[in-house]
């Protein structure tokens, strides 16, 4: 996860994903950013996942997949011993890295035989073995075998060289990633060959834990999880034991739920402890050979144990509660820690005897997924547990014998929420570690300093200490930076390694003409790559929580848009340098879809969680599209994609059975039809969608269902289907060589439509005869599980889950270009705000159109306003500009203006649509101008701001809602302009701002969340600049109050705030003010109120003329006509300027002139029209406004 801000929600991908349910695990979660209660940004997202990769290998009307044990290691040997006509010739990839992003680990195996400890196994999710022997660099042990999915690892100090490593994941409410059984080495981890007494194994799907007896590297114990096909019963979890190296297995115990660890007493192997999910701990006495039930505690569900190696009688157990209860605080608490001191025969609460709400909720409603518990190798009475967020460090201190409980103290040995450091613990850092704790490893070094290596497997990979915990070296630059202070003014670095390349990504894309890369992973967030990066360079982050598809702007290099779960975008316009949050309707799917295009690049589209939505400004503004009955979503990432030989093709659907099949756009996505459905197979919901470079009717269905089909072409937009990957109907075997697993992405190569490329979870298979026969690539490509794979300029770039990011430049790509469109929809910029309603910009007609219509349509006072302009044919591509004036407008409010630009060519039509704001303004310059607002609401244009009475208040101010919703825009425009000048310009009013506090400065960097901002434009709306933006930390009284209860305001609160427009535009410039209230979705406040407005003459000494005997002007005709005349008099010889404004704040004509004595001065006006008009005299640091009235 990221920390504070950018959550990550964690997913699970790599082997089979499937399952039927263990127990009723409660996958609530948290820390959006520290206390956001948004529930579609909670922190459910490893059972999200799970799930979702269960329900893409899960055919319709059944309970779970249909793939058996081993089936994805039996599908690569058969691919890899497939006769082929000619071997794949090995291509030039290039492994890009990002070498600073690391993947989810779980098992961690310290090598005995280095007297240093400093050489580590590690097991990874998506990327196989890895091993370092400094913690600086990573070597892969793996690279020839498909993802493992390695969870746990162990050998001997018997014989150091044999080691063994257990397959597949089973925590989670789904029986999640099948493994491939046992894998032992026997040359200390440089090869690996699997345990065949394991193989194809229904009852150990998945292994959990290994334990090897430290003087016979030979006996060795394991624990399983059955097949998610198999029924629940007494049976679906044992523990399996061999003598013999894992020539022959037998379980010496079995039971009706998941055996999740296995623990061995450090000094005696006789002594073994078995822990079982919500049902408690079974123990040992003769090295597994016999089970008794030590305890029972059906209260809990997933529990750790840990065993001290000083004093093996004292035992810890760490588990997740059910139903969490409520600890000395207003949340309720599932994590507890038991501890037992005389070998498990009584077992004892232990409780933190300070004020903090307990230990606090360290496994952060994930316990289920992450929960780890150490015993300090010197102390049997200090442990260590690990969950979602800290590492605590935990000593006891005492026993109450009243409520029979130990108390202790705790310390956060790392911080990654922050929550401790702001709850008393001034100190707590995250210290770079990742906050997802997986596997606690402490490794003794020197018994008489007592010190030791504390080795952290984690959702980054490893962290490893070499000081007992005190500082980490985390694999990956996720958590690299900390804010050392509320404000963010001050950043904590810390160390971390590179090279350990198992980021698991979602998606991918390239910049055109450049080799840089951006891409969105599990649990790391998204990344954008420097230029030609190398395998271990580092890549930059980008904000976001999991990171998911991104799209990077083909005609501009500094646009690009990533993605982070249930549709969070974020955009930067600038290379990266900065990010904005973009506002889609609605929320979507955990895993967040977008499609683009290379030919209309601003053309995007992404699902919602019950629509499809459309942006053709790449992501400023968004349209719900009216989909076909036979359309569906509802919460499922819904293939989407737009076609690579033309934009105006879109394909978006779920699957193809009678009902609910999938949907084909003609018209860039405007309105979709119903395609064909495919009868011959039961299938189930669609992986993926693949288009053709050139042939707009082509368009591939890509499936994970086992035994069926995986590839489902159509040559003719939909209306037949065919299956090419050789399954027909459910048949078990393809007859043209595709493997029988899941299939996540396809490439047609666009030099040869015959040759084709899939993205499977065991690697890449090419057709070189438009797939009529499939075969293994074996070109060079580690056979990691392929999510995306997209052709920029020469390149290939692939996306993998495990294993980062590849590339392959091609000669035959050399000069490619995305095939040429002919018509393209209009583009068209406006004014953000149209002030008094003139909307102002630029139209791009970008093909020949017959014609083009531009329509504006809002509503007035409940009634539905549109106006319509009629363009000419175009015979080439042009630009005109846009200068409308919208009429009628409400009084005092901001009105919504949709703007649709249809062009058309031979019937067709292709549409942009936009929107800006629009709201009436006055002439009258505002001088000396005061607002309480207490007599109603008068000047200010609002949109879902109020002039009201808030409650402890007594009197009207102007108000956003009381408290604001998230994912919001508030804004207010003082409807009078404001002509700058010395006396005239000077701003003024109280305040109180309850918003969510940032993290960071300056004023809208990425972790300034929501904000207040004034803003002015002195070009009726064109250009606004911020004249100061700030959250509740611009004043202590503001934070300390949002802190105590940021729902909650009173009149004490109050604020004063001015500034002078002199500071930020010319004196002569009118400017009309914007007053914005802007906020994410995560956390709100109550919000921002504004009262006692004033404009001039405030804080600024003014000579006033009148009383200056020595000065004088008199107007000699008000009203005048053709000239305006005045007398003057001054007895020191001065410089006078005369100003003439019109009242919209134009200057008309400005004098200088020499005085002394009494003059004559005339002004020409005979060319103005009949009005008011604006005279400002200046002498000195004096100055005086006159009105003056033409005839």
């Amino acid at each position: 996860m990221i920390p504070d801000k950018y959550l990550l929600f964690f997913g699970l991908l790599g082997l089979c994903c499937i399952g039927a349910c263990i127990s009723d695990y409660d996958s609530a979660s948290r820390h959006a950013h520290e206390t956001a209660q948004v529930d579609w940004r909670k922190m459910d997202g490893p059972d999200r996942f799970m799930k979702y990769h269960q329900m893409i290998r899960t055919r319709y009307n059944a309970d779970a997949p249909d793939y058996e044990s081993g089936d994805i290691l039996t599908a690569f040997r058969q691919a890899k011993k497939q006769k082929r006509v000619k071997r794949s010739a090995p291509l030039p990839w290039v492994e890009r890295g990002p070498g600073n992003v690391g993947g989810r680990t779980r098992g961690l195996w310290v090598d005995p035989a280095d007297l240093t400890k400093k050489t580590v196994f590690a097991g990874s999710a998506g990327g196989g073995i890895w091993k370092t022997e400094d913690g600086n660099s990573w070597r892969n042990l793996t690279t020839d075998l498909p993802n493992l999915s390695t969870t746990t690892i162990a050998g001997s100090l018997d014989n150091p060289q044999v080691l063994y490593a257990g397959t597949g994941e089973g925590f989670g409410a789904a029986r999640n990633i099948v493994g491939s059984g046992m894998w032992k080495s026997e040359d200390g981890g440089e090869s690996w060959e699997q345990i065949s007494s394991t193989a194809n194994r229904d009852d150990i799907s998945i292994v959990y834990r290994i334990i090897v007896n430290p003087n016979d590297a030979n006996e060795m114990l394991f624990s399983t999880l059955i097949h998610p096909r198999a029924p629940l019963g007494d049976s679906i979890s044992a523990i399996m034991k061999s003598t013999d190296g894992g020539s022959q297995i037998r379980a010496t115990y079995v039971s009706d739920r998941a055996i999740q660890q296995l623990v061995a007493d450090p000094s005696d192997f006789n002594r073994i402890y078995g822990v079982i999910n919500g049902r408690g701990v079974v123990r040992s006495l003769d090295r597994g050979e016999s089970w008794q039930s030590l305890m029972e505690v059906d209260s809990f569900r997933r529990l750790e144990l840990a065993v001290s190696p000083t004093n093996p009688d004292f035992l810890y157990l760490t588990g997740e509660l059910r139903v969490p209860t409520i600890i000395n605080g207003p949340e309720p608490n599932g994590s507890r820690l038991l501890m037992s001191p005389d070998g498990g025969e009584q077992w004892y609460n232990v409780h933190y005897q300070g004020e903090f709400r307990g230990f606090g909720d360290w496994l952060g409603g994930q316990g289920w997924y992450n929960n780890s518990v150490a015993v300090h190798p010197f102390d049997e009475q200090t442990i260590y547990v690990g969950g979602a967020g800290p590492i605590l460090k935990i000593s006891l201190a005492t026993f109450d014998s009243l409520r029979s409980r130990y108390l202790a103290n705790m310390v956060p040995l790392t911080d990654g929420y922050g929550e401790y450091r702001q709850n008393g613990f001034a100190g707590a850092s995250s210290k770079g570690v990742h906050v997802d704790h997986h596997n606690l490893l402490l490794v003794p070094i020197n018994a008489e300093t007592e010190t030791f290596y504390f080795y952290n497997a984690n959702d980054g990979g490893v962290a490893l200490s070499y000081d007992g915990g005190e500082t980490f070296i985390q694999t990956g630059d996720t958590f690299k930076e900390e804010c050392a202070d509320p404000g963010c003014s001050n950043v904590r670095t810390f160390k971390t390694s590179d090279g350990y390349n198992t980021g698991q990504f979602y998606g991918i894309d390239k910049a055109n003409g450049v080799d840089r890369y951006v891409g969105g992973t599990q649990d790391n967030g998204s990344w954008l790559s420097i230029e030609d990066p190398d395998v271990g360079d580092k890549w930059i982050q980008a904000p976001g929580g999991d990171g998911f598809e991104a799209i990077w702007h083909y005609d501009d290099l500094n646009k690009v848009i990533e993605t982070a779960q249930f549709n969070t975008m974020f955009r930067t316009d600038d290379g990266g340098e900065s990010w904005r949050r973009l506002d889609p309707p609605g929320s979507g799917p955990f895993l967040t879809r977008l499609a683009g295009s290379k030919q209309e690049p601003n053309l995007i589209f992404a699902v919602t969680d019950q629509a499809l939505i459309r942006s053709t400004d790449f992501g400023n503004n968004w349209e719900v599209i009216e989909m076909p009955e036979t359309w569906r979503s509802s919460g499922l990432p819904t293939p989407t994609r737009i076609s690579l030989a033309t934009p105006n093709i879109v394909w978006s659907g779920s699957d193809l059975r009678a009902g609910s099949t999938t949907t084909v756009s003609q018209d860039a996505g405007k309105t979709f039809s119903p395609i064909s459905t495919y009868g011959q197979a039961d299938l189930g919901v669609m992986t993926n969608i693949a288009t053709h470079p050139n042939d707009d009717s082509t368009a591939y269905f890509l499936f994970s269902q086992a035994n069926g089909p995986k590839v489902i072409r159509t040559t003719d937009l939909g209306k037949s289907l065919e299956d090419i990957s050789g399954f027909r109907s459910n048949q078990a075997d393809s007859d043209n060589g595709y493997p029988d697993v899941a299939t996540y992405c396809l490439l047609v190569m666009p030099y040869d439509y015959n040759i084709l490329w899939a993205g499977t979870e065991i690697g890449l298979f090419e057709s070189t005869n438009g797939g009529t026969s499939w075969q293994f690539t074996d070109n060079g490509l580690p056979p990691a599980s392929i999510w995306d794979m997209k052709v920029v300029n020469d390149e290939i770039v692939i996306g993998t889950h495990g294993r980062g990011v590849w590339t392959v430049s091609l000669p035959e790509l050399e000069g490619y270009e995305p095939k040429p469109v002919s018509f393209l929809s209009p583009e068209a910029d406006v004014n953000e705000y149209a002030l008094g309603g003139l909307v102002q910009g630029e139209y791009e007609l970008r093909t020949p159109y017959d014609s083009t219509t531009v329509t504006f349509t809002y509503v007035v006072e409940g009634d539905t306003i549109k106006s319509k302009i009629l363009l000419d044919a175009n015979e080439a591509a042009d630009v005109r500009s846009i200068a409308t004036r919208l009429s009628p407008l409400p009084n005092e409010e901001i009105v919504d203006v949709s703007i649709a630009i249809r062009s058309y060519q031979n019937g067709v039509a292709l549409i942009q649509r936009i929107s800006t704001y629009a709201f009436a303004v006055q002439d009258e310059v505002a001088l000396n101008y005061l607002n309480d607002f207490d007599e109603g609401v008068r000047d200010f244009a609002r949109l879902d701001f109020f002039i009201s009475r808030p409650a402890n208040f007594g009197t009207r101010s102007l108000n956003s809602p009381h408290p604001y919703n998230g994912l919001s825009e508030y804004a207010a425009v003082f409807q009078r302009p404001i002509l700058v000048g010395l006396g005239t310009s000077e701003v003024s009013f109280n305040e109180i701002v309850l918003v969510e506090p940032g993290d960071s400065e300056p004023f809208l960097s990425s972790d300034f969340y929501d904000y207040c901002v004034i803003e002015a434009t002195n070009d009726r709306g064109n250009k606004w600049h911020a004249i100061e933006g700030y959250d509740s930390r611009a004043e202590v009284r503001w934070l300390n109050a949002y802190e105590a209860n940021p729902n909650m305001a009173n009149e004490q609160l109050q604020i004063p705030r001015n500034f002078d427009l002199r500071d930020f535009f010319a004196d002569g410039d009118t400017v009309f003010l914007r007053f914005r209230l802007v906020s994410d979705p995560f956390v709100e406040g109550w919000g921002w109120q504004i009262d006692d407005f004033q404009v001039g003459n405030m804080a600024v000494d003014v000579e006033n003329f009148d009383d200056d005997p020595g000065f004088q002007v008199v107007m000699l005709e008000n009203p005048g006509s053709d000239l305006l005349r005045l007398r003057l008099r001054s007895e020191d010889p001065s410089t006078v300027r005369f100003s003439l404004y019109n009242l919209q704040g134009q200057m008309l004509q400005q004098q200088d002139l020499q005085v002394m004595g009494e003059y004559l001065h005339t002004m020409e006006t005979a060319t103005y029209a009949p009005g008011i008009y604006l005279l400002r005299v200046n002498k000195g640091a004096g100055q005086q406004i006159y009105h003056w009235v033409k005839q």
